[in-house]
């Protein structure tokens, strides 16, 4: 097996890929989930015949489909989740603002002079 320089450079790239998941403060899960995409990776540059031969069992014709299937429903997923918590920290900032506000309007009025 022929090792080709954009193959060197893909496993370069997984490998920085993996040094920041592993400095990152995800959670376990999706650490774990990450590295053993990486890994899958990793195993995809250097076979790619295996890709398509998984892609095959599975009933989908070539290897790359399977890859690009597999992404659009991993890049679909992480858009909702981010889209959840954007949703989630919108919320609370909203709550910590109007709180922040009436507080401010207390102490100007009166109404809660500490004594």
């Amino acid at each position: 097996m022929k090792i080709t320089l954009f193959q060197i450079l893909l496993i370069l790239a997984i490998l920085m890929i993996y040094l920041f998941v592993r400095r990152s403060t995800f959670r376990s899960f999706y650490r774990v989930f990450i590295l053993v995409a990486l890994m899958a990776g990793v195993v995809a540059v250097l076979v790619p015949e295996l890709t398509t031969k998984v892609a095959q069992m599975v009933g989908i014709g070539r290897g790359t489909d399977l890859v690009v299937y597999i992404f659009m429903v991993a890049v679909f997923l992480k858009m909702l989740t981010t889209d959840e918590k954007v949703n989630s920290q919108q919320e609370q900032i909203t709550k910590l603002v109007r709180k922040n506000a009436i507080d401010s309007a207390r102490k100007c009025d009166g109404t809660n002079i500490e004594k």
